[in-house]
């Protein structure tokens, strides 16, 4: 897999999270690892939930070890 662009999704709220990871998985993104809690970000003790995203340039296709009738 190649990296092309890595962007970070963010919300205060799960509901917000998901309503952003949507958002770039329409422009291309993909989910990358699990989300995660980064902190409280300012002053109003406000939550930071975020996601990894990645938009892939290129799938490496392996191929299988075994093949059907190559024993």
């Amino acid at each position: 897999m190649k990296t092309a662009e890595y962007k970070t999704a963010s919300g205060e709220t799960v509901d917000q999270l998901d309503v952003c990871v949507n958002h770039l998985i329409k422009e291309g993104y993909q989910p990358y690892g699990v989300p995660y809690f980064a902190g409280f970000k300012n002053r109003d003790n406000s939550p930071l939930f975020c996601q990894a995203m990645v938009k892939v340039s290129e799938l490496i296709q392996q191929k299988p070890k075994f093949e059907a009738g190559n024993g």
